[in-house]
């Protein structure tokens, strides 16, 4: 899983741009042939291949100690499921059992605070919008109606509490026998944004059946913990899924596997998949969707979405050609893909893509989306062989999925020359963290995302540059050959490095994943100019990615003269001259914050204080530059030049000039055309007093900085009072603002 691309990379530029706002600113290669390692994973890829939990090969083919048979039928004005589920299962353990134990992750929604705290935000807003739903509304579950033995014993007894469904069975079994144990429930669905919901005219369905715990033969009992309410508690073992579900006529649906669908009685059809060797089972239901498909080396790649206009249709073929890339990169660097079928979901979930077998999940996406920049698709797509192909503990060792695959994903654009989003983008991390890399959920804690994802990447990108990228290609595969459809852990990953490479880069590797402040060596680090240089590339970007988005925003915001000056166009700052001492120094102050805030993103900014050159530059430099004038309207050279054109400006951004400078004791911003050029902006950052007093001098800054950013809603204008109190404003609504808040 991980934060869609705006949210990630306008997070991190916030970040860096409130650092800069506060403090004026952010062993020999040894060369290995892997050509042999390259035909044993190809042999691995296949359906010989073998899990580390459990090696069950019969006539040359892996069969799975779990088979699952779910029969649902969903409720479309209820919004519940209804069925059974028949489960068969062989003890692959050492142990007798005398229970057996499934999630039911379903049940994390009977209660707001046991949800995904990722939701519960997005949850409230939705409350506000939709004033006909009830809080109950909100919530759901699953009710455990009925449990037997079908290999003989009839019904057994049950317990269903804290998201864990325990089953007591007749007799013991014993090690590599089998039982089928069949369930009968019901679901019923929240209202909301939520791996489990329906919203709209959508249905998502993640975690909706009871799923096999893990059984940990040290401790000999299973695992009973309830789903993470910040990350994700997704550990299971690869499984053979026939779910058949029955849906009204017209709802197309989306599920892992080979897909048929059979005709059923009342304006009904039965949809089932036939999905093996797969970790979790979820699926997708919408009278809206349209489907977009195509066969690329033996993989159908789908995409279903939302739009009936050409130019969603061309997006959705791009993010298929995308997809079938990044497979085949993938496959050939790691191991080749196992499944027959890959899709794409368009849902209505903000600020995050999820990941599962087969399977990925995306927000809403746009008819102008820039499908090949959308990096957390690629790594949704890398999740399918860390977290799919090759599951971990993500609760204990989240780093050896999530690390992986951001790693992974920077490989991906490396090799497509896109200097941003590959290596070097990479290497713009935040500073190293007190807690170790592998650190457990629990420990981790908001540090998670900068352990798993930044620094773990960072730490798996050290061992490329220490073996080289045939060395490192070459553990990967070996990685992959022996833990493809099964659970790895970072003990594995570390033994598979020391195999290959040496115990002296395993050991380097195990201190750099457990002891605390990772950094990599100085020698694998931007240079200082690098940085510069890929910071303005990700301002840029930043504001690419708001204002191309936005393209019906009005042209007066704040924001957009730094998005023009981060594309090369030229900003000259105006001071007023002939003011007091302390207003010189606020204007100076004010000047050198957004010089440097520009010059950030590579932009060049001047800074004029003398009114003989405003006069002198009027007509060439003046009038073909974005300006910032700053400071009083009755001192400043360039507002008292073009004082008629800027009146007239106002009017057209609803703001009476006239009346505003004549206010007392009150200062703020607006944003006008430039008289002199249609295609440039003037800024003005005014008072009315002599110069702002003290104690509205420090809003007056932090409300400047923070309403020029992506980060705040676009404002045209803003009026502050002399205690620092905003008491006029007009702005337009950045729906991206709330990821900030």
């Amino acid at each position: 899983m991980k934060m869609n691309k705006s949210s990630r990379v306008l997070r991190m530029a916030a970040g860096l741009l409130s650092i800069t706002i506060a403090s004026q600113f952010l062993l020999p290669q040894s060369i290995i042939e892997a050509s042999n390692s390259l035909k044993e994973v190809k042999a691995a890829s296949s359906n010989t291949v073998s899990s580390s939990t459990g090696k069950y090969v019969q006539d040359g083919k892996r069969t799975s100690p779990i088979q699952y048979t779910i029969d649902l039928k969903l409720d479309e004005k209820q919004m519940k499921l209804s069925g059974t589920q028949s489960v068969l299962f062989r003890n692959t353990t050492k142990d007798e059992l005398s229970e057996v134990v499934f999630h039911t992750f379903a049940d994390s929604y009977r209660s707001v605070d046991t949800q995904t705290s990722m939701f519960q935000t997005r949850n409230k807003e939705i409350a506000k919008e939709h004033s006909d739903k009830k809080p109950e509304d909100f919530l759901g579950g699953i009710d455990i109606k009925q449990v037997t033995d079908k290999s003989g014993d009839g019904k057994l007894s049950f317990e269903n509490t804290n998201q864990s469904l325990s089953v007591k069975l007749g007799k013991t079994l014993k090690p590599g026998e089998e039982i089928v144990i069949e369930l009968d429930y019901s679901v019923d669905l929240p209202f909301g944004m939520q791996r489990l919901a329906y919203y709209k005219d959508l249905i998502s369905a993640a975690h909706f059946y009871p799923v096999l715990a893990m059984y940990d033969e040290a401790k000999h009992d299973w695992s009973r913990l309830p789903y993470s309410t910040t990350l994700e508690t997704d550990y299971f073992e690869s499984s053979d899924y026939k779910v058949s579900l029955n849906v009204p006529e017209n709802y197309k649906v989306s599920m892992p596997g080979q897909l048929q669908e059979t005709v059923a009685s009342g304006g009904r059809k039965v949809v089932t998949a036939t999905a093996d060797k797969t970790r979790e089972f979820v699926f997708f239901a919408s009278p809206n969707y349209k489907v977009k498909s195509k066969r690329v080396n033996g993989v159908n790649i789908e995409m279903y979405y939302f739009g009936n206009s050409k130019e969603k249709d061309a997006v959705a073929e791009r993010y298929i050609d995308q997809a079938a890339k990044a497979i085949d990169f993938f496959g050939k660097k790691f191991g080749a893909y196992p499944y027959q079928d890959f899709r794409i979901q368009e849902t209505y979930v903000e600020g995050v893509a999820i990941e599962y077998t087969r399977v990925i999940q995306m927000g809403q996406i746009s008819e102008r989306q820039s499908v090949e920049d959308d990096s957390v698709f690629i790594h949704e797509v890398a999740h399918q062989w860390f977290h799919a192909i090759i599951g971990n503990d993500s609760e204990t060792e989240g780093f050896l999925d999530e690390g992986l695959t951001n790693f992974a994903t920077s490989y991906f654009y490396e090799e497509q020359k896109d200097e941003m989003q590959g290596f070097n983008g990479m290497r713009m991390a935040s500073a190293p963290s007190e807690k170790p890399i592998a650190s457990p959920n629990d420990e981790a804690g908001q540090d998670a995302h900068g352990l798993y994802y930044e620094r773990g990447r960072l730490a798996v990108y050290e061992l490329y540059r220490q073996v080289g990228q045939q060395m490192f290609d070459r553990i990967m595969q070996e990685y992959y050959n022996r833990y493809a459809l099964g659970n790895a852990s970072i003990t594995g990953w570390l033994q598979t490095i020391g195999d290959i490479a040496g115990k002296d880069i395993q050991e380097h590797m195990r201190k750099a994943l457990y002891e605390p402040n990772f950094d990599i060596s100085d020698k694998y680090k931007l240079t200082p100019e690098e940085e510069q240089r890929l910071m303005g590339l990700m301002m840029k970007s930043t504001y690419d990615q708001i204002f191309n988005g936005n393209s019906n925003m009005p042209q007066e915001v704040f924001a957009r003269i730094y998005h023009r000056a981060y594309n090369g166009e030229p900003v000259t700052i105006v001071l007023s001259d002939g003011a007091s001492k302390k207003a010189m120094e606020q204007q100076k102050q004010l000047a050198e914050q957004i010089q440097t805030m520009m010059q950030m993103g590579g932009a060049d900014v001047k800074i004029v204080k003398e009114r003989s050159l405003v006069k002198k530059q009027m007509e060439k430099e003046l009038s073909k530059s974005h300006i910032i004038a700053i400071g009083s309207p009755s001192s400043n050279p360039i507002i008292q030049a073009l004082k008629p054109g800027i009146q007239k400006g106002s009017k057209a951004i609803q703001l009476d000039w006239n009346k505003v400078v004549r206010l007392k004791d009150t200062s703020g911003a607006y944003m006008v055309k430039h008289p002199y050029h249609k295609d440039r902006m003037l800024m003005h950052i005014y008072w009315t007093a002599e110069q702002v007093n003290a104690k509205a001098w420090p809003s007056m800054m932090q409300t400047m900085m923070q309403t020029s950013n992506f980060s705040s809603d676009f404002y045209q204008w803003f009026q502050m009072n002399g205690q620092g109190k905003v008491i006029a404003e007009k702005f337009v609504v950045n729906p991206i603002s709330k990821f900030f808040e």
